[in-house]
This record gives structure tokens, sequence and C-alpha cells, in this order.
């Protein structure tokens, strides 16, 4: 028993090591914007109330359109305050592409300094579909993808946050370049 548990606990530690290596790395994906401006903050901030929850109506389904432009306003009035972090998408036929970069501190080093993230939300008809996500040089296969980020929503805003939010996506449509979530 005692070396099952040796051999478990060192396979843990290797995956540790593994998860950093390939996880983090030497080039940022995106390099950080200007900050937001007072007028783009009020008109994040009223786009925003467009499509806030008072905006919902919870009897039935909504539809939330945005231009690739606005998408990227949103993007830009959250990630503000956080001057280590900088992230765009872009809307394709394929879907919409998100990247973001986080710069972690410490120093310059062999392993690299940023963390990077893609991935690509592609039409559905039937919910959110993740069809690609990667944290560095990591694939994260595509039947973890949900699980993975639930459990990230749900350490940000509580237990049940995370299925809640990914379950309330219906479908998610792209005709040219504004797109429709519903």
């Amino acid at each position: 028993m005692g070396c099952l548990f040796r051999l478990l606990l060192l396979l843990v530690a290797v995956a540790a090591v593994a998860v950093i290596v390939m996880g983090v790395e030497p080039k940022p994906l995106l390099e950080r914007q200007a900050g937001a401006s007072p007028a783009e903050l009020r008109q994040a901030a009223a786009l925003a109330l467009r499509l806030g929850p008072a905006a919902m109506q919870p009897s039935r389904s909504t539809t939330i359109t945005l231009s690739e432009p606005e998408l990227n306003l949103l993007i830009k009035s959250w990630t503000a305050r956080v001057p280590q972090v900088a992230a765009r998408a872009g809307v394709a036929p394929i879907g919409v592409v998100v990247g973001a970069t986080a710069a972690l501190p410490v120093p310059e080093n062999p392993l690299g300094r940023y963390i990077n993230i893609r991935a690509l939300i592609a039409p559905s008809v039937s919910g959110l579909a993740i069809e690609e996500l990667s944290v560095g040089r990591i694939d994260v296969p595509s039947p973890l993808i949900r699980p993975m980020l639930v459990c990230r929503r749900d350490s940000f805003g509580g237990s049940g946050q995370g299925e809640s939010a990914y379950s309330s996506v219906l479908a998610v449509r792209i005709a040219g370049q504004p797109f429709a979530i519903t």
C-alpha cells in the first residue's frame, strides 16, 4: 500500500511539473492594449446594461447580437483593471476565436512567464460548443473542456454558477460580422 501511495504521489508531482513546463510560454500571444478611455468605459457600461440580466425575460429565451468591435469593447473594459491580462476576440465563419495572455509575476526565465489561452467557440444550435481550448502548449481534450470551465466559473462565482452559466447558452449563430447568442 505504501508503494502504491508513493507511486501516485510521484505521478501527481510529474504531472504538476509537466503542466508548468507546457502551460507557461516565453512569448505573449497578445500585447496589452492601451487602457480603456472614460468614453469607452461608458460605452461598455451601456452595452452591458443592454445585455444584462435586467434586459432578459425569464419566461422566454433572449437573443444577444454582438459585433466584433462590441465584443472587444466588453473584453477591454473587463480587463482594464487587470494590467497583467490582455484579451481579444475575432469573429470568423468557423466561430468566435478568443485569445488571452496573462503575465505571471515572475522574472524572465528559460521556461517563460506568460500563460496564453486560445479558444474557439463554434456555431451551434444546441448550446455552447467550445471546439478547441489550449493553455500554453497544452490542448485540452474536448471531453474535459466543459467540466474544466464549469469548475473555474464555480471557483469565481460560487458553487452551481458554472453549470448555470454554461447551460444558459442555447445557441450560437454567426452571420457575417455580428454573431448571436441565445
